[in-house]
């Protein structure tokens, strides 16, 4: 199976060879994992650089201004060629967006897929017959219901639709060949409640696309973001890749929840594949030009250099929407290339000192009765504010610089009767360092200003 996933859209968060997952590039098709960057060139263009792994990384090959500052990364084995070919996908102006994919054997193509609302998918192979296919997933409602809809093989002389829908809460999806039958399942977290009431808690949920059948259900534990899949071996994605603190700590799990490694790094951006040759994927950390590659066994560790000034994956998945915020875009407030593997990077909203237009600065720091920022929430893993009692505002948003990330819903009053928002889809270190708190009350902003995001702020 080819996949592609997520995890770099640099410009989401997730290539795999015949037998094994494996979320490198192989542009050589040997089955090893090709380090892959992009630079953004003086006309905005993009070049892309490969080290190849056919001769010990010593051979290398650039493909030069294919795609612009702003697109996102959509690469894959979109042809079924057995090697990786790049693609970018861009923002049209009618809000529709255009996949354009550079085939081994005819060429630019390119499609329609999707707007720019919606979190695209590139490269996963959900019918399992070798070429990608591209997906987009909707969200229907506010309580995170979700609706994926999937392109099989439309570089490949496809094209079929299809449209599942999920009535359950759903946080954190990526794809996984679960089952080891060599089609990607689509597969999210989903709360999991103990005598009637949430209990911090999830449960992984896989559900093979084709046919809808669920080919797992099953109690995880806690989550910690988007992770990464990996196979040790074993013909399919049986361990999970989790990053926390930043990007400072990566936790390696099997599906079942149980922690296996843990690893301390420089945050950067992360990669999954078999870069070694072995039957079993590594994970890599690409920081300043080197690769670090962790053994998913054991931990032990090998470097690489890692081309280009911003490493890619094949693991995708993104959206338009916070387009300077999300670890997958090449294009941040000033220009500059960002990203990151794990936790998003920060610093990408513009602006500093929190949001233009505050009457009312607060102290975020004011008691237990009081405001309290919690990035990861006890029922759901993502951002939960509580203010303090007395009033309720017209509207509560996270905001910086002027750039308005998202709009919280009110979900209730607790301890015992503070107003309680969350976020639909993020947790809180997902916004970026310095963002403000913006409450609106009686038409006068109060803002609490979050100098880390991704920390408790009571």
């Amino acid at each position: 199976m080819q996949t592609l996933f997520f995890f770099i859209l640099f410009l989401t968060s997730i290539c795999f060879g015949a037998a094994s997952f494996a979320d490198s590039i192989d542009r050589d098709g040997d089955g090893k994992g090709d380090p892959t960057g992009i630079t953004i060139t003086n006309d905005s263009s993009l070049r892309w650089d490969s080290l190849l792994s056919g001769n010990s990384f010593s051979d290398s090959e650039t493909e030069s201004q294919f795609g612009e500052n702003g697109d996102h990364i959509a690469v894959g084995n979109w042809t079924n060629s057995g090697e990786s070919e790049f693609g970018v996908v861009s923002a049209a102006d009618d809000g529709d967006v255009l996949w354009t994919v550079r085939t081994t054997a005819s060429g630019d193509q390119q499609i329609s897929f999707g707007t720019e609302i919606d979190t695209l998918i590139s490269g996963a192979d959900f019918d399992g017959n070798g070429a990608g296919d591209a997906a987009f997933v909707r969200n229907i409602d506010k309580a995170s219901k979700l609706v994926l809809t999937v392109k099989f093989n439309p570089f490949a002389g496809g094209g079929t639709e299809v449209t599942r829908k999920f009535a359950r809460s759903s946080f954190h999806f990526f794809y996984a060949d679960i089952g080891g039958d060599g089609r990607d399942e689509f597969c999210f977290f989903t709360p999991r409640k103990k005598d009637g009431k949430y209990s911090g808690l999830f449960r992984l949920m896989c559900v093979e696309v084709v046919n809808g059948t669920t080919v797992r259900s099953a109690p995880f534990g806690k989550v910690v973001g988007r992770p990464l899949p990996i196979s040790r071996g074993s013909g399919r994605s049986d361990l999970l890749l989790f990053s926390t603190n930043k990007g400072k700590k990566l936790l390696l799990r099997d599906v079942t929840g149980d922690a296996l490694l843990e690893v301390s790094t420089e945050a950067g951006t992360l990669l999954v594949g078999d870069f070694a040759g072995g039957s079993a994927d590594e994970f890599g950390v690409a920081t300043d030009g080197t690769l670090t590659v962790y053994s998913s066994e054991n931990g032990l560790t090998f470097t690489l250099n890692s081309p280009g000034d911003i490493a890619i994956d094949l693991i995708n998945i993104n959206d338009f929407v916070n387009k300077n915020r999300e670890r997958f875009t090449t294009r941040s407030a000033k220009g500059k290339p960002v990203g990151s593997v794990g936790k998003v990077k920060k610093g990408a909203g513009g602006g500093s000192g929190g949001s233009i237009g505050c009457d009312v600065n607060r102290n975020p720091f004011d008691g237990s009765e009081g405001f309290l920022w919690k990035p990861e929430s006890d029922s759901s893993g993502l951002l939960a504010v509580l203010l303090p009692a007395g009033s309720t505002p017209s509207s509560v948003s996270v905001e910086k610089g002027g750039t308005v990330f998202e709009q919280l819903t009110l979900t209730g009053f607790t301890n015992p009767n503070r107003p309680t928002y969350r976020s639909s889809s993020k947790e809180g270190g997902e916004f970026p360092d310095g963002s403000d708190l913006v409450g609106t009350y009686a038409g006068v902003r109060h803002c609490w200003n979050i100098a880390d995001t991704a920390q408790r702020v009571d």
